[in-house]
Order: C-alpha cells, then structure tokens, then sequence
C-alpha cells in the first residue's frame, strides 16, 4: 500500500508532506528537504519542558502510565502551554492552559484532552511522537499520531496511519475567536498512510520517519 496524504487533493511520501506543514509552503514535494529527526522532541514518562510554540517559555508536556498489571496498561500524554504576560488567551486564571487536540469528530467540538496509547506485550497499536521547529514567530509544532487497526491481532503486521496535528491559534486554523472556542490546540491537517505495514508504532516511526523510540529502556515495537 503506498502513502497518502488527505491535504487540499494533493498526494505526497511522509516526509515530503510533513515538510509542508512544518513550513506552511505549497511547494512540490521533490522541492522540500526531508522531516530532520533532530526535530523530535524526545518524550519520555515524566514531565517534559519544551518551548512549543517560541516564545520562549517552557510549555510543559506530562507523560504518565495508566497501569493495570497487565500486557495492556498504557501511557497518556497531555500538553500544557505556559502563558505570558501579553498572552490574548490570558483573561483572568492561571499561567497554565491544557493544549487539546482537535480533529472534528461528532460530540468533540473543543477536542480531547488527552493522547492514549494502545499497547501489547510486543507491539503497540497507537502512540505519538512531537516535532518542533524552528524559533520565535516561526516556530511550528507537529504532533503525530500513529495508530493501526488490530487486525488477527496485536502481533499482527499492518499499515500505520500518522494522523498529523498542528499546533494552531483559533483564527489561523479559520476560527472566529468570539465565543465558546479554544484559543490554542493542535489540529488535525492531513493523514498519512505508512508505505509498509508494522506491527508496532516503535518500528513504523522509525520506518518512516527515521526516528527511535525516545524510551529507550523499552524494546516493543
């Protein structure tokens, strides 16, 4: 099965296409550099400071495991942007606003507030990895989700879809900032079919993307 990418009709490889959208340009894909690995913000369980969206402030990504003693516990991710003084999403509150994710499913008009895995013993079904770029007004953030249908099973080898989000202020993703929105989330802008199929979202990110698992102490794929 060859990739795909659902991004105004047009069709681009994985890294091509996520050089548009870290770089916002309608160029051919042949004409962009490849997605550097260097980009990825390696996420590991814990709290993680990183300056998102280049303001200079470390935003705050959690990484926590929901355990269950079993083969089937998994991890959730949240994001966490640190506000400043200036900040027009400030109002009246605390420095600290949740980042969710957006991708216009029924019932979810502000998004979700959190990223969860799908995990076996050898292989896990949906994770995500966070690329950054860039520095100051030019800074753009991607999160990409991996995520594959179960198929005979967890052991099973099949195409990844990478579900690709963009940290976007409301108006820039053509939202009327006036009420009852959210000033700052990552939204959904394109999907990506893997070229191979993986048992694992370890070994698809690495496939694809070139990059390894940040947990390093982890060896599913």
């Amino acid at each position: 099965m060859g990739r795909r990418i659902v991004c105004q009709g047009a069709r681009w490889g994985v890294a091509a296409a996520l050089a548009v959208f870290m770089s916002g340009q309608p160029a051919l894909a042949d004409q962009l550099p490849r997605l550097d690995p260097q980009d990825l913000v390696p996420l590991v369980h814990g709290p993680n400071l990183v300056d998102l969206d280049g303001d200079g402030r470390k935003d705050l990504v959690v990484k926590s495991r929901w355990e269950i003693n079993g083969p089937h516990s998994a991890s959730v991710y949240s994001v966490h942007r640190r506000l400043g003084p200036n900040d027009p999403f400030r109002y009246e509150g605390p420095d600290w606003h949740l980042v969710p994710f957006i991708d216009g499913r029924p019932g979810h008009p502000h998004g979700v507030e959190s990223i969860v895995t799908h995990e076996g013993a050898d292989c896990i079904l949906r994770d995500v990895r966070l690329f950054t770029h860039g520095k100051g007004a030019r800074a753009e953030t991607l999160a990409i989700i991996a995520e594959r249908e179960g198929g005979e099973g967890f052991s099973d080898e099949r195409p990844f879809t990478f579900r690709v989000f963009k940290w976007q202020r409301a108006k820039d993703a053509g939202v009327e900032e006036s009420q009852n929105f959210v000033g700052v989330a990552f939204r959904l802008v394109g999907e990506v079919t893997s070229k191979k199929a993986y048992c694992g979202a370890n070994e698809a990110f690495h496939g694809e993307f070139g990059v390894s698992n940040p947990e390093s102490n982890d060896d599913r794929r």
